[in-house]
């Protein structure tokens, strides 16, 4: 057997990596770059988490996946389904499963709201991960604690309402870690499951 040239055999071995990072990059790999921004009642990053209300049936798991690719956690919580994205820092609540959080019940459910947790999220008005309580209140004015708002009846800052057919709706929330620094965002849904 012949050997190779050595420009040639750097070569053939860059090929074979380009090829396997393809094929790891492709596991669990989001669809678009993640921007980490959230435009309300859009899009969260490469998410556009409403979207699938407005398709014939249920895509909004299978839209999450494109997204974020492979989900690390996913829990029942209450009624609904909890699947968290760690290195997206995105946890999505999903309604509707009809056979628990199974990937397979999930495909059928509906977005139920966002939390935004990891690094580098922020919105269109300059609301970030880890900014001071005094900066958030800056950026939002108007924002009110409710005492037991969150999730598992937890304190947060209501950034935003909204009412929809009357009712109205916390449409942004933040929490805030021990040190006073925004922790995470959250996006409810405007309509009662």
């Amino acid at each position: 057997m012949k050997a190779l040239h050595p420009a040639r055999r750097i070569l053939c071995v860059a090929t074979v990596a380009v090829v396997a990072m393809a094929i790891l990059a492709g596991r669990g790999a989001a669809a678009e770059p993640n921007d980490r921004l959230l435009v309300l009642d859009q899009r969260a990053g490469p998410y556009r988490y409403l979207e699938s209300s407005t398709k014939d049936c249920c895509t909004a798991y299978s839209d999450a996946l494109a997204a974020f690719g492979a989900p690390t956690h996913i829990r029942r919580d209450a009624r609904t389904c909890l699947v968290t994205w760690r290195l997206s820092g995105v946890k999505v609540v999903f309604a509707g499963a009809p056979k628990g959080c199974t990937t397979g019940s999930l495909r059928k459910a509906s977005w139920y709201g966002l939390r935004l947790f990891g690094r580098g999220w922020h919105d269109e008005a300059g609301l970030r991960i880890g900014q001071t309580l005094a900066r958030v209140r800056a950026t939002y004015p108007g924002a009110r604690w409710e005492r037991k708002g969150g999730p598992h009846g937890q304190r947060w800052l209501v950034l935003q309402r909204r009412v929809v057919n009357g009712v109205r709706f916390v449409g942004l929330a933040g929490q805030f870690n021990p040190r006073g620094r925004l922790a995470s965002i959250h996006v409810p849904a405007a309509y009662v499951y």
